[in-house]
């Protein structure tokens, strides 16, 4: 059983819905002057009564057509209805409007109130209770309830009572997505307290110290105090009527239409893609690149409409579309939206929120569509592929979870191992992984056959070349699997297949000037020689030392004080290692000015050997001082590193 059930009261102008209201509850729903003096409610009115364990909140909905927007605001938090018609005038324009309002917004628990009854004679009844049920023969709620009551003498309320009370037991509760979301219908300051905000708390709940941001403006505010029915209270949960006293924002940053939720629960577009549900709508003013105003919760927008399938709707039809509106709005997959025409001024169609925040880049019409319909059956293993084609091979997690109506670990769940995460909250399709791992291993095949005295390649090119095909973060994880697998090197933007031996190809004479580096290499010590003084007279002496240092023969430095390369040979990297280890016994320390003395050499090599032993794991620095490691304690750090 739900806790909160929220029902708005709609109808025709004069039929008695503020009266029925009154006498369900005891509360007067007309507050402003000008509303008490001419016995017309202009805004929302609130009542509640408790039902068993149910808490109702009535909300008492405008009935002259010029305030239509305020009674779509109402009942856009509504989850039932009572549609008030007076026994005297029968159905009017406002009642119709109303009901279909409400069946638009998804309103399936619609009670058929019969007002006025006392006067109304008893044997007139059967004949008007018939006339009425023909004028709504055409809405959905052909066959609802129906209870005659009358505000004057209470004829009738035990009934609606009791009928209230079942409704609350067959009540479908509201949807529970990520966290909270109260869409504003007032705002106010109270002397000695500040702002408060009120609305029907959407999905979720809220307490005192949750975080919570203004959206679509995206400013955090803080909760001072949650009051349901004019008590404080900790917490609300869906479906309740909610009043927030907030802190750290002034009244001018609020608008009635904005929304109070957890931060990062919605994302402020200003494109929505969408299915109309239309009915007896004016084809011509849904035509493409037509503007309509857009009904969205307690906030109305203008928006461009865009016809994704180029199909002129028609009475009856359904159509995905497009919405283009002119401020950032913030809604949720399965929302349901109301467009009006703006002038005249008439409710032209329904729609259900597929996609709150399409991308933005264009994409071919037929798989769009195909994605949105896909979406429609809310199953992540139709969506996912539908993106691994748009986004070459991957998809955001958030994405399908948006267009599924699920958490992310839901998602993750059903798509199970076919689908990898190749970064944070991005998936991507195993086959295609290993699709892409194949044309890495060819590319980096073709450009060794291209230079194969070179020992790595350059990464870059192979990537932009592959991103053609495959999104970044795939191709990140396919170099990774690779060099797991140990087929692929990776360093510094580089990479070499494992298999590839740069020196395979060389000529004799390239092979004799490579040993007469190493042998330079090994004379020098710890004082080698420049590497342009290494190089000079060899034609390709660069490549050389290349193929030296990839192959583990010397090892390269980098002083970055003097912003020099220092090339030593491998041995000479060893000797020093042994040298410390003799001189500087574990745990003794040692300074860099001591290394370098114990071990001859100058500061341009010591402070680069050291950092490199460090690296290695073959010593550990300590502030200015330095230790040497166990052989174990190396290997591991190494590993780590």
């Amino acid at each position: 059983m739900i806790s909160h059930l929220s029902v708005c009261v709609i109808g025709h102008i004069n039929h008695g819905k503020t009266a029925l209201v009154r006498a369900l509850t005891g509360m007067e729903c007309d507050r402003l002057p000008e509303e008490i003096a001419r016995g017309m409610s202009m805004t929302l009115g609130f009542a509640y009564r408790s039902y068993g364990s149910t808490d109702i909140d009535f909300i008492d909905s405008p009935g002259h057509e010029d305030f239509i927007r305020a009674m779509i605001a109402g009942a856009s938090g509504a989850q039932a209805a009572l549609l008030v018609v007076s026994a005297t005038e029968g159905v009017r324009r406002q009642s119709l409007e109303h009901a279909r309002i409400a069946d638009l917004l998804g309103i399936r628990a619609l009670t058929l109130i019969i007002s006025k009854a006392d006067l109304c004679p008893p044997e007139e009844r059967h004949g008007r209770e018939t006339e009425i049920r023909e004028a709504i023969r055409e809405t959905p709620f052909a066959d609802a309830p129906t209870i005659w009551t009358s505000s004057v003498t209470g004829e009738g309320l035990d009934h609606l009572h009791s009928h209230l009370a079942d409704v609350t037991l067959t009540a479908d509760p509201l949807p529970d997505p990520e966290g909270f979301r109260l869409a504003i219908d007032r705002v106010f300051s109270v002397r000695g307290s500040g702002v408060v905000v009120t609305g029907t708390l959407i999905g979720g709940s809220i307490g005192l110290d949750d975080d919570a941001v203004l959206m679509p403006a995206g400013l955090e505010v803080r909760i001072r105090q949650i009051q349901v029915h004019g008590q404080p209270t900790p917490t609300a949960v869906a479906g309740a009527r909610t009043a927030l006293n907030l802190r750290g924002i002034e009244p001018s940053a609020i608008q009635p239409g904005d929304t109070i939720c957890k931060p990062g629960a919605l994302r402020p577009s200003n494109c929505i893609d969408v299915k109309l549900s239309a009915w007896k709508s004016d084809p011509e003013s849904l035509r493409h690149l037509s503007e309509v105003r857009v009904m969205s919760g307690t906030r109305s927008d203008i928006a461009r409409l865009h016809h994704l399938d180029r199909t002129p709707p028609s009475e009856s039809a359904l159509e995905f579309v497009r919405l283009t509106l002119r401020e950032p709005v913030c809604v949720l997959p399965g929302q349901r939206l109301l467009l009006r025409a703006l002038s005249p001024a008439k409710t032209l169609c329904g729609a259900v929120v597929i996609d709150p925040a399409p991308p933005v880049r264009k994409s071919r019409r037929g798989s769009r569509l195909e994605l949105l319909r896909a979406a429609e059956g809310r199953n992540p293993i139709d969506i996912a592929p539908l993106l691994f084609d748009r986004d070459r091979g991957s998809a955001s997690v958030d994405e399908v979870a948006s267009l599924s109506r699920l958490t992310p670990a839901q998602v993750r769940g059903a798509l199970g191992p076919g689908a990898r995460e190749v970064a944070p909250g991005i998936v991507a399709d195993e086959n295609t992984i290993h699709v892409a791992e194949k044309r890495l291993l060819e590319a980096l095949r073709l450009r060794h056959a291209e230079t194969p005295t070179r020992p790595f390649l350059a990464l870059r090119p192979i990537q932009e070349k592959a991103e053609r095909e495959f999104s970044r973060d795939l191709l990140n994880a396919a170099l990774l699997a690779l060099r797991q697998a140990g087929l692929v090197r990776i360093r510094d933007g580089e990479a070499a297949l494992i298999a590839h031996d740069p020196a395979a190809t060389l000529s004799t004479t390239d092979i004799r000037q490579m040993q007469r580096i190493e042998d330079a290499l090994k004379v020098g010590g710890l004082d080698p020689p420049d590497i342009g003084d290494l190089l000079q007279g060899l034609t390709n002496g660069q490549e050389l030392l290349d193929i030296l240092l990839a192959k583990g023969d010397a090892v390269d430095l980098y002083n970055h004080a003097l912003r020099r390369r220092v090339i030593l040979h491998v041995a000479s990297l060893e000797t020093a290692r042994l040298d410390l280890s003799a001189r500087f016994p574990k745990p003794a320390r040692f300074t860099t000015g001591e290394a370098r003395e114990a071990l001859g050499t100058t500061r341009r090599i010591i402070v680069p050997l050291l950092e490199r032993l460090d690296q290695l794991g073959y010593t550990r620095r300590e502030g200015d001082t330095r230790t040497l490691c166990d052989p174990t304690e190396s290997r591991a750090q190494t590993k780590s590193s």
